[in-house]
């Protein structure tokens, strides 16, 4: 299973920059959702591809 998520975040310019990610792990799209549906605020970390993905 692949789902993915768009986040948005504001720049100290004020723009908003949307960023997606790309899950495979059915563990990991579950805990995604949650945090979604409980509302919650999480820091994400990571590398940015600058190609489309797959």
């Amino acid at each position: 299973m692949t789902a993915y998520f768009e986040f948005q975040q504001q720049a100290p310019d004020g723009r908003i920059h949307g960023f997606i990610f790309k899950l495979d792990d059915t563990a990991r799209i579950a805990q995604a959702r949650r945090i979604i549906a409980d509302g919650l605020t999480m820091n994400v970390q990571g590398m940015i591809v600058g190609n489309p993905v797959a």
